[in-house]
């Protein structure tokens, strides 16, 4: 029996299938699509692995961090993580998360006729504004909004993913920071004033926010405003029928 305090350990290895071996891949490593077969669920692994082999050992804490970032957080506009594991001494490791089926912000915005009833781009803005909500309330600031890391499932949900820039207090210094050129974007039209100040707060965070649901918006205005008119007339039927 073991006493409190005593290291327990699961011999058993728990093996997946390979569904897809390449879902998308960046700077820091790439995602893989796999398949548990006792429970016959989908689930992604994002690989720790940096383009370059001399940055391993250098933005290993920054994965890391994100394991316990996104252990921090349980709200239904954020993925999930489900388990990790790191290998300290090869400086690599992996993250299983939450599967979601479905698209990129920009694609699903791009799209109007695929919008479901409780999907429209109003709908989409609160849930976006619900998850940095949460965010900012667990001292977390997230740091890297763009497309490819916020998706909307197939059924309208929002989900917020990839927190490997994020960090667990605020403000950040940006001086002191490696990754200051990705976070404070300097090729935007407009900068929030922390950009100035070498700082990044949840403040930044909402306005990278605002600034990329805006530009999305007007790349898809014309399709915006026809679909919007279809959603107000689908609305005023409902309350026709529901008033009878």
């Amino acid at each position: 029996m073991k006493n409190n305090g005593d290291i327990v350990e699961f011999i058993k290895q728990k093996d997946y299938v390979m569904v897809n071996n390449n879902l998308g891949s960046g700077s820091f490593g790439q995602t893989v699509l796999l398949k548990d077969p006792f429970i016959d669920e989908l689930f992604v692994a994002k690989k720790y692995e940096p383009y370059f082999e001399e940055d391993k050992k250098e933005f290993y804490d920054l994965f890391l961090q994100e394991i316990k970032i996104m252990y921090k957080l349980n709200h239904p506009n954020v993925v999930r993580i489900f388990n990790y594991y790191p290998f300290e001494q090869s400086y690599t490791g992996y993250i299983i998360m939450e599967y979601i089926d479905g698209k990129r912000i920009n694609e699903y915005l791009d799209e109007p006729f695929s919008w479901g009833q409780n999907a429209d781009p109003d709908t989409i803005f609160i849930q976006l504004i619900n998850g940095f909500d949460y965010i900012e309330k667990q001292g977390i600031v997230h740091r890297d909004i763009r497309e490819g890391n916020i998706l909307v499932a197939n059924d309208g949900t929002v989900k917020i993913i990839d927190f490997g820039l994020g960090k667990t207090f605020s403000p950040v210094q940006t001086s002191k920071d490696s990754m200051v050129e990705i976070i404070n974007r300097s090729g935007l039209d407009c900068l929030p004033n922390e950009y100035f100040e070498g700082k990044y707060d949840s403040q930044t965070d909402m306005f990278y926010l605002a600034e990329l649901y805006n530009r999305l918006l007007k790349k898809s205005q014309v399709d915006f405003m026809f679909s919007y008119l279809t959603i107000q007339n689908r609305r005023r039927h409902q309350r026709t029928v529901q008033s009878k």
